[in-house]
């Protein structure tokens, strides 16, 4: 073994821990039970997809700068507010809510170690020369 990949080994092996860590946490049990029962509800379900039928329309509709014909208009904005409102929705809002602030602080122990933010100097840059 190459001494640079006993360093990479450990980063591995660390990473793996970190991950079982999130996934043993309360909240990304959370986010995977509340997202399941949004998806499988019968009800969501044909909302999304009749709402990702209309989005698809509309951006189509935007590109050829148009808009939606009204009772479209209306109708997508009907199915969004019924999906905001359902029980499962905002359930899987909170969760995700709840899972972003454990990747945040989980962000923050790493980052005071390093002395950087870790996910921000992790994160794709743009192209160019200076990001």
């Amino acid at each position: 073994m190459s001494p640079s990949s006993k360093p990479m080994d450990a980063l591995e092996r660390a990473a793996q821990t970190l991950a079982d860590a999130i996934k043993s946490s309360p909240e990304w049990q959370e986010w995977q039970e509340a997202t399941t029962a949004f998806e499988n509800d019968a009800t969501a379900a044909e909302w999304m997809r009749r709402y990702h039928e209309l989005a698809d329309r509309w951006r189509q509709a935007q590109a050829q700068g148009r808009g939606l014909l009204g009772q479209e208009a209306a109708e997508l904005a009907e199915i969004q507010n019924r999906i905001q409102r359902h029980e499962l929705f905002i359930r899987q809002q909170e969760a995700g809510r709840a899972l972003l602030a454990l990747f945040q602080r989980t962000n923050d122990l790493i980052s005071s170690h390093l002395g950087l933010d870790f996910a921000a100097n992790a994160a794709s840059r743009g192209g160019g020369c200076c990001g």
